[in-house]
């Protein structure tokens, strides 16, 4: 999805990119909310839910910016008709590997679904992507973004990564972090880097991209993988 971000005294956007990885859906339990649909505050017995966005903590890194932030989703092309939310605050950040994950509100019921089915369908593509190639035969070399340069429509670019950092490990997981050739512009941070065989959003695989480096290289935040003999269904 597409990230406008109003920097104070400022009045151009930045733009950047993120992606939903959660969506909670309950009903109100008595207290107002913030909510762009309803201009103001929506009924405190109003049905709402949650979508949670991940992105780079260098594009968001507190909740005063994830306030001022806004989100473009489905604007595939130049003729989309795309939704918009607004951030309301950080929900979960971590400085050291370059993630956060920023909370937004909706009423909008019919949104909520649709995000819903789209998050589960995602999660279950990744894993069966996983369980197909995350074994040793397959060197996972392959890479994949989808992100909004320069704020345009979204746009996919495919490339190979070149190096892998072992940050940590425990008995189950590797904490790395990947360089990768797959090409990307201004506003492509915050994109999820699809790692064929690793990435896995439901375990916190959060391989966002950061910046570009020397060499022709990206490089992103630091994410956790499943090692190939524990990945199960």
């Amino acid at each position: 999805m597409n990230l406008n971000y109003l920097i104070k005294d400022i009045k151009a956007p930045r733009y950047k990119t993120g992606m939903i990885i959660n969506v909670q859906k309950y009903s109100d339990d008595g207290s107002t909310f913030p909510c762009e649909k309803c201009i103001g505050k929506c009924v405190h017995s109003a049905s709402m839910g949650n979508v949670f966005i991940l992105t780079a903590s260098t594009v968001v890194y507190d909740d005063s910016e994830a306030e001022k932030s806004s989100f473009d989703l489905f604007y595939d092309s130049h003729s989309s008709q795309f939704t918009t939310l607004q951030g309301r605050r950080i929900s979960e950040i971590d400085l050291s590997e370059g993630w956060c994950v920023v909370e937004c509100v909706t009423c909008d019921l019919s949104l909520l679904d649709r995000l819903i089915l789209m998050t589960n369908k995602c999660k279950e593509q990744m894993i069966k992507v996983n369980m197909k190639y995350n074994t040793p035969e397959h060197q996972r070399t392959f890479t994949c973004i989808v992100s909004h340069p320069h704020g345009f429509p979204k746009h996919v670019t495919f490339g190979y990564w070149k190096d892998r950092v072992s940050v940590s490990k425990d008995r189950y997981n590797l904490h790395t972090r990947y360089q990768y050739t797959t090409r990307t512009c201004p506003g492509s941070a915050g994109a999820f880097v699809y790692i064929i065989g690793v990435s896995d959003i439901s375990q916190k695989a959060y391989h966002v991209h950061i910046s570009f480096q020397a060499e022709r290289c990206n490089y992103c935040s630091i994410g956790v993988e499943k090692l190939p003999e524990v990945i199960d269904l």
